[in-house]
């Protein structure tokens, strides 16, 4: 079983279909990536690869709508997979607080 295979199987909640820009902050510079799915757990991106290798810690910088003020969200995660397209983050947070704003935001995003 693969590892992408593998990381589906302990899912918290389902991914839900989302078309995000988001900011990805790793070892270097910040990069930009298409944000895929989401859930309470992690989220797919797409990005170039190569900037990525499994098991390294970033943060995901992002905003759930377009409006200048609306709010910007960080979460630290860890790359739990990497493939030609994109990869799987695990979010490494489990506050309280971080678990209800991730909650509130993801049944709160509008599809783009």
């Amino acid at each position: 079983m693969n590892a992408q295979a593998q990381s589906s199987n302990h899912r918290w909640s389902p991914r839900q279909p989302r078309q995000h820009d988001v900011v990805v902050y790793g070892d270097g510079a910040p990069f930009p990536a298409r944000l895929r799915d989401i859930s309470i757990g992690g989220m797919c991106i797409e990005t170039d690869v190569a900037r990525l290798a499994p098991n390294a810690s970033v943060q995901v910088l992002f905003r759930f709508n377009s409006e200048p003020d609306a709010p910007l969200h960080r979460f630290p995660a860890n790359v739990i997979w990497t493939g030609q397209r994109g990869a799987g983050l695990m979010f490494n947070d489990y506050r309280p607080e971080t678990l209800r704003t991730l909650r509130h935001l993801i049944g709160d995003m509008p599809e783009e």
